[in-house]
């Protein structure tokens, strides 16, 4: 007799800062939850399979944080859901320098990362330290300005860049247009205006979710982002990339751990410590 055991080990996810604010467990994944999005993510991307699978994903640090509530949580317990499969893993506290050579060294078909990181890529890039591109660059979690966003279009020119929003309980709710830089629904998502703000039904579980963040709705259920952390955070960001164009800093994250505190690490010289406290 044959006796086939199938292990399918599950991992706790918590809610995302667009949901609720201070992230908390919110659902268990299994594996087959883990495929199930991978397909939906290279569906949606309309990515090839060597895209899907030749791909780089740079995630959060796995390390842990503490909120304001005393409420531990595993940064991994996030990322692992859209790293599964990707063949190359990096973190984004990763010095830009390694990242360059990783990069220039494997030649991923697409790269999939936190948007903190590109626009200091881009910059690498633009001088002649970043000699590769894959051929979708896809941006996720934070938010990235118009300007921004229409910079980094032009400077990974022919590859063909994708900004992604959503959360832990709906991981795909809009994915932005590149000339309008609204974000445009996926066929099976839905939002709608409710008494206390804006609420969300889609992948995986198909039931309506509020949003912290405020959102304007337009015709064909496209949206923008007016009001939100991650729009907050990008002040973080834009201080980071000054440090960083001045070489004050190697590299830098920006990670919120509760309602109103921000979490900024860096990697570079120790003596400049307290110019980038100052800045930030």
């Amino acid at each position: 007799m044959l006796m086939v055991f199938v292990f399918t080990p599950s991992i706790k996810l918590l809610s995302s800062g667009t949901t609720n604010g201070v992230p908390k467990e919110c659902r268990t994944w299994s594996i087959a939850d883990f495929m199930r999005l991978r397909y939906y993510y290279a569906t949606t991307l309309d990515l090839s399979i060597e895209e899907s699978l030749n791909s780089m994903y740079i995630m959060m640090d796995p390390g842990k944080a503490i909120d304001d509530k005393g409420f531990e949580w595993s940064n991994s317990m996030i990322s692992s859901r859209t790293a599964y499969l990707s063949r190359y893993k990096y973190y984004i506290h990763t010095p830009t320098t390694d990242l360059v050579e990783a990069i220039n060294t494997h030649k991923p078909s697409s790269i999939i990362s936190y948007a903190t990181v590109v626009p200091q890529l881009t910059r690498l890039l633009e001088n002649g330290s970043l000699s590769w591109k894959p051929t979708v660059l896809v941006l996720v979690a934070e938010y990235i300005s118009k300007e921004e966003w229409l910079r980094i279009q032009k400077s990974w020119y022919p590859t063909r860049v994708e900004q992604l929003y959503g959360a832990t309980e709906c991981p795909l709710i809009g994915k932005r247009n590149k000339k309008t830089g609204l974000y445009e629904t996926s066929n099976d998502t839905k939002i709608s205006q409710c008494t206390e703000g804006i609420e969300v039904f889609g992948f995986p579980d198909y039931k309506w979710i509020k949003l912290t963040d405020k959102i304007r709705l337009f015709e064909n259920n496209s949206f923008e982002i007016i009001d939100t952390r991650s729009s907050d955070k990008y002040r973080f960001i834009k201080i980071g990339l000054k440090l960083q164009e001045q070489g004050v800093l190697e590299c830098f994250q920006v990670q919120r751990i509760s309602e109103n505190e921000y979490n900024v690490a860096f990697v570079g010289d120790k003596s400049n410590s307290n110019q980038i406290v100052e800045a930030f």
